[in-house]
């Protein structure tokens, strides 16, 4: 699958301020994990178990694999603290 979202975009993301019921399979979700405060990933739900969650990033190469759920397992459902709701490429200058 070719990534969503690519290094020349901005993505709008819409912030939690409790644990959200509109995740569903597909959501791309911002995910903070419990042992990395303040390290902010872009992730796609694609299973969902009671309040756990299988993200993946769109990126299928190997350094992607090592920041989702193929390397952590299920996240929790506090580690979501939101979900992208718009981008947009902007220009980008060397």
């Amino acid at each position: 699958m070719a990534p969503t979202y690519r290094d020349s975009e901005v993505i709008w993301v819409r912030l939690f301020d409790s644990i959200p019921d509109e995740i569903r399979l597909g959501t791309v979700v911002l995910v903070e994990r419990d042992g990395q405060p303040g390290v902010l990933f872009i992730k796609r739900v694609q299973k969902s178990h009671g309040g756990s969650y299988w993200v993946e990033g769109d990126n299928q190469d190997l350094s992607d694999r090592m920041h989702d759920s193929r390397t952590w397992g299920y996240i929790q459902a506090h580690e979501i603290k939101g979900r992208a709701i718009r981008s947009k490429k902007i220009a980008v200058s060397d």
